[in-house]
């Protein structure tokens, strides 16, 4: 997991939509791997995928900041609305895991 953040990190330094490609890699991974564990649900592990999208959510927001800085004003509208629909899709996985579970 560090090191796929450090490879994030490394595509947003050279190349953004690298960086956010990965990242989408990443999500659709975390949300392979909760919908494996969906049968053997227990409450400490919905705790923990909780606390896990939230640094997830973070780190969206932490680059959110970074590109939007680093770009040019010309491409900053596209960036921000792929961050906004990444925001949007960790939003609605919480919203559904919460509402699958309780």
């Amino acid at each position: 997991m560090l090191s796929q953040v450090a490879l994030i990190q490394d595509g947003l330094k050279f190349r953004p939509r690298l960086g956010i490609m990965l990242l989408l890699r990443v999500i659709i991974l975390m949300m392979n791997i909760m919908m494996l564990r969906i049968v053997e649900i227990n409450i400490m592990l919905l705790v923990m995928m909780m606390i896990i999208l939230l640094l997830l959510l973070i780190i969206i927001i932490i680059m959110a900041i970074v590109i939007m800085i680093s770009s040019r004003s010309r491409s900053r509208s596209s960036s921000v609305c792929i961050i906004c629909i990444m925001l949007l899709m960790v939003v609605m996985m919480v919203m559904d895991e919460c509402s699958a579970h309780f």
